[in-house]
């Protein structure tokens, strides 16, 4: 199961956007998010001086039950890991109101209503929906729990089986509200994050498969340098601390690095062999903790293709930390989508790469930009210490 990353920030400021009724809501919910959920359940933090300021927004994968297993939970467990971590945002942000919004393809609109009475259990298909309303009460059940628990009051819980316009939206409990929804490309909220610069993807697919390997051919001859480049960086280094200046190898990675973002910034192809010194430079954890600093210099947007050709080109732990930069870079810019999906690159290129996991755990817990932005900042005492200027923070 994936968990995407909160929205970085509240979306009502600079543009501010005033929603009130549901079916604005969940239409709005691919540009609060940054791309369009199918099968999940998003939760929206409300709070702020106002009280009504729309905050983090959360994302995870829908997970039901096997109802039919005699065993079973109410709600599967990774789904209530999931609600946890929901709740510990919203506590963390002292969010006083919530609303969740669960996208299944599987349901139908012709059974959202509660069954009363009588039934006729002879519909295959009419059964098969109303235990799935059922095991979404479940959810909203136990979140409404958690969330009481941290002070947050769950205000409102809608189902729709995909965001589009026309789509038939219904809610759950006691709400008797349903009805249509409009546009989402249309809705107030996707104009203002347009105009403010965001990106809306059609999926998290999408987004995650910006990040797939280049040609195979050209990534197994990358490996094959990479291999050769790092034994012979071992040698390097133990010359460069027989020779009393142990920063001077790591010192020429970086201004390697700097000089190929340069390179790539004015059209130049790199080649494999490039690829793979540039690669085996950030296995250096100096060099790395030293470029997490581009991420708030002017050399941002540069380095962020940079990091994304290198995820794309690269295997292993050099994955891994090309893959980890980029989150950095698309997480200070306010994009959580694309750093979710590259601290899970990373992770899965290294599962136990570090500062991914340390980011990963940041964004699970609703950080915002500025706290992790410190982290970045301290790259620029990394390169003060390799002798390297960087280019300003901005």
């Amino acid at each position: 199961m994936t968990t995407s990353a909160p929205s970085p920030g509240p979306v009502d400021s600079p543009t501010r956007v005033r929603i009130t009724d549901p079916a604005d809501l969940i239409a709005a919910v691919p540009a609060l998010l940054g791309f369009v959920p199918t099968n999940s359940v998003v939760l929206i933090c409300i709070g702020g001086p106002s009280g009504g300021g729309v905050g983090t927004v959360m994302r995870h994968d829908l997970v039901l039950p096997n109802w039919y297993e005699p065993d079973r939970a109410e709600t599967d467990p990774a789904m209530s890991a999931a609600l946890e971590r929901f709740a510990a945002v919203c506590d963390a942000e002292n969010a006083s109101k919530a609303l969740v919004v669960i996208v299944d393809d599987c349901t139908d609109v012709h059974i959202a209503v509660p069954v009363s009475g009588a039934a006729d259990w002879h519909d295959r298909e009419e059964i098969e929906g109303i235990v799935r309303r059922w095991m979404h009460e479940d959810i909203v059940d136990e979140l409404a729990y958690l969330l009481d628990a941290c002070g947050t009051k769950l205000i409102g819980a809608h189902v729709v089986s995909q965001i589009e316009a026309g789509a038939q939206w219904w809610s759950l409990g006691t709400d008797p509200r349903r009805g249509v929804l409009p546009d989402p490309n249309a809705s107030f909220v996707a104009a203002a994050h347009v105009f403010e610069g965001h990106q809306i993807r059609r999926s998290r697919a999408d987004i995650a498969a910006q990040l797939d390997p280049v040609d195979s051919r050209e990534t197994a001859l990358v490996a094959d340098h990479l291999d050769k480049v790092l034994d012979s960086t071992v040698l390097a280094m133990e010359l460069a601390v027989q020779r009393a200046d142990p920063l001077s190898y790591a010192r020429r990675q970086l201004e390697l690095v700097l000089r190929q973002i340069a390179n790539l910034e004015s059209g130049a192809r790199l080649l494999a062999p490039e690829i793979a010194e540039l690669g085996a430079a950030l296995t250096n954890t100096s060099v790395r903790d030293a470029l997490l600093a581009l991420s708030v210099g002017d050399a941002a947007e540069a380095a962020e293709r940079m990091f994304l050709l290198l995820t794309r080109s690269l295997p292993g732990t050099a994955r891994a930390a090309a893959a980890t930069l980029l989150a950095m870079c698309a997480y200070i810019r306010g994009d959580g989508p694309l750093a979710g999906v590259s601290l899970e690159a990373a992770l899965t290129a290294d599962p136990e790469y570090r500062l991914a996991r340390m980011l990963d755990q940041a964004l699970q817990l609703g950080m915002r930009p500025a706290v992790i932005r410190e982290t970045a900042v301290a790259g620029f005492a990394a390169a003060d210490a390799l002798g390297v200027r960087l280019p300003p923070e901005c």
